[in-house]
């Protein structure tokens, strides 16, 4: 929702054909003979990182932008500031953009 048209940085074509919320998967899992034991969301930094990349990238005519040199996945900073995000946003119940599900065959 914040990064529209293609710039969110988790975004993986042909990967990733679906975007699942823990209610649609855990359908799909149980119309596949599966129940959910568990769900839970990740820390995702790094999508963070590169969705900023993609927003921040945007800029016509430039060799180099302030993306290239601060929204990398090899800056301690941002990460650190995108790992604080996404574990503030779990501390109040929020979701990330990451998710585990554990599922195992109905008896």
């Amino acid at each position: 929702k914040i990064f529209p048209g293609g710039l969110w940085g988790a975004y993986y074509f042909p990967r990733h054909l679906n975007f699942f919320s823990f209610k649609s998967l855990g359908k799909l899992l149980n119309i596949c003979g599966f129940e959910v034991c568990k769900q839970f969301s990740l820390l995702a930094p790094i999508n963070w990182t590169f969705s900023f990349h993609a927003y921040f990238s945007r800029v016509k005519n430039q060799k180099e932008t302030v993306a290239d040199r601060f929204f990398t996945d090899s800056n301690p900073l941002c990460l650190t500031i995108f790992t604080a995000l996404d574990a503030i946003s779990l501390l109040l119940g929020f979701t990330t953009s990451n998710q585990k599900t554990i599922a195992r065959k109905k008896n």
